[in-house]
């Protein structure tokens, strides 16, 4: 008696976790997302792995709209899955997740995580809320209170050469599944009620700040315009005055410094 042997070929992709192009190799990331799509992928897999997107929120993950490839590659597939519907319903920030389905055991980990912040809104226009702070005190700047999903912290720096402003990403963390925070700014911490903390205050942490938060379903914004009391510097404002050859003022200099302590 003749019996049939069939071997079941498995091969598993170099990749950990789905990959997201704005991601690199990490499984977790911010990003600014214009109009662009998003894609993720696994390569050389056998079999093929199914790849999806959801959008993550505080009542569950949201399917939306996905085009899915599979490419054949010498003994494996490669598998692509892209959305362009990445601010449908919300406006600031949504929480994206790319999830694999279908075949377990081949990843390490079946979903990677994209938090996108729409580069197409301007923040800078909600109003500034003033905060005054001692030099070498600790500064906490609170951004909402209650649940919620995500919060992204950025600071306004100025380029005087290119006379424009950039808008510096300070940390940035996840709340909803598996918890992520990640800082990119030595001396920052992520505090209660997704605040920013700076535990010893000097000169250089004056300025515009802002949180972005939502939860998938809802987002906002809060602004900090913070002011370092106590430094001998202060913040320096010119004004060029124009002396009148009339003027009984006896000076040699065309303008006058005005320090604000």
């Amino acid at each position: 008696m003749l019996r049939r042997v069939i071997f079941n070929h498995t091969v598993k992709p170099k990749e950990a976790f789905p990959l997201i192009n704005y991601c690199g190799n990490s499984s977790a990331c911010f990003a600014e997302v214009g109009s662009t799509s998003v894609n993720c992928s696994v390569g050389s897999a056998r079999p093929s792995i199914a790849l999806t997107w959801v959008a993550r929120t505080v009542e569950g993950d949201r399917n939306i709209t996905t085009d899915m490839s599979i490419k054949s590659e010498g003994l494996g597939y490669t598998s692509r899955a892209t959305t362009g519907d990445v601010f449908h319903d919300s406006s600031l920030l949504v929480l994206l997740v790319c999830k694999s389905f279908g075949l377990w055991g081949v990843l390490q980990s079946n979903e990677s995580v994209l938090l996108a912040q729409n580069k197409n809104i301007t923040l800078l226009s909600t109003e500034k809320r003033t905060q005054y702070i001692e030099r070498y005190t600790e500064l906490k700047l609170d951004c909402t209170v209650g649940d919620l999903g995500f919060v992204v912290w950025k600071k306004v720096r100025y380029d005087q050469t290119n006379d424009k402003r950039d808008h510096e990403t300070l940390l940035y963390s996840i709340f909803l599944g598996e918890q992520w925070t990640e800082v990119f700014v030595n001396g920052l911490q992520l505090g209660t009620n997704a605040s920013l903390v700076v535990p010893v205050v000097d000169a250089g942490h004056e300025g515009l700040y802002y949180c972005i938060y939502g939860d998938g379903l809802t987002d906002g914004s809060i602004v900090y315009d913070v002011i370092v009391k106590g430094m001998l510097g202060g913040r320096l404002v010119r004004r060029h005055i124009i002396i009148p050859p009339s003027s009984t003022i006896s000076t040699k200099k065309n303008h006058l410094n005005c320090l604000i302590r």
